[in-house]
């Protein structure tokens, strides 16, 4: 099974560049380099929303669920 998780892009530009020390065009060049998140989450089974609104821990449990139940 494939689980996405979708992360807005200026969470994920901010994050990565605090922990790898770069900039923001540095961040937006790796991300033109990796697949589109569209096409992540459509090849996708379980899509996991981490926008810092919506809790992590009850989706995680759902999927693992979901996957001990198959």
């Amino acid at each position: 099974k494939i689980i996405c998780i979708d992360t807005p892009e200026d969470i994920i530009i901010e994050r990565v560049m605090l922990r790898d020390n770069i900039t923001q065009e540095e961040v937006r060049q790796r991300l033109r380099n990796q697949m589109p998140i569209k096409e992540k989450k459509e090849l996708s089974d379980y899509i996991i929303k981490h926008d810092n609104k919506i809790m992590l821990l009850p989706q995680i449990i759902e999927i693992h669920k979901e996957l001990i139940n198959k």
